[in-house]
């Protein structure tokens, strides 16, 4: 596998990795189509660059070493972790809330569809009652009548 100069670091370990793509063995630079590429977001950078365009992030392994011991970097990157985390945090906590309505929707149908067997047994005991009354005072009057007639006889 033949091995080129890096542009970046000036080592001969550019070795090519696909179609006019190459990748440092050395300083661990990405090249596409002649331009530097992000490892963090994909972008692609002029060769020049030491930070990504987009989101920052440094490019090469020197840029990094570089990067760890500047303040600003550092500050922007744990700013960077806050507001993602607190991004995070506010959508599980909308995620939530949508949640619990789901639960409470479900509990409020549940007690609406209890109530509403409750009723219809109650009524359909009203109604057992009702047949049950009835068939009990014909009973009670057959019985009054066996007893004249016995009596009568």
């Amino acid at each position: 596998m033949p091995t080129y100069e890096c542009p970046i670091c000036s080592e001969e370990k550019l070795v090519e990795s696909g179609p006019s793509a190459y990748k440092c063995q050395h300083c661990r630079a990405s090249i596409l189509d002649g331009k530097l590429v992000c490892s963090a977001c994909g972008k692609q950078n002029p060769l020049e660059a030491a930070k990504c365009e987009t989101c920052q992030e440094p490019l090469t392994i020197f840029s990094r070493v570089v990067s760890r011991h500047s303040k600003s970097t550092r500050s922007w990157r744990l700013d960077q972790a806050r507001d993602q985390a607190n991004t995070l945090k506010a959508a599980e906590a909308d995620a939530s809330e949508v949640r619990m309505e789901v639960f409470l929707e479900i509990d409020r149908k549940r007690k609406t569809a209890e109530r509403e067997a409750a009723l219809m047994q109650e009524e359909a005991d009203r109604q057992l009652f009702h047949y049950v009354r009835i068939g009990l005072g014909i009973f009670l009057a057959i019985v009054a009548v066996a007893s004249l007639i016995i009596a009568l006889v």
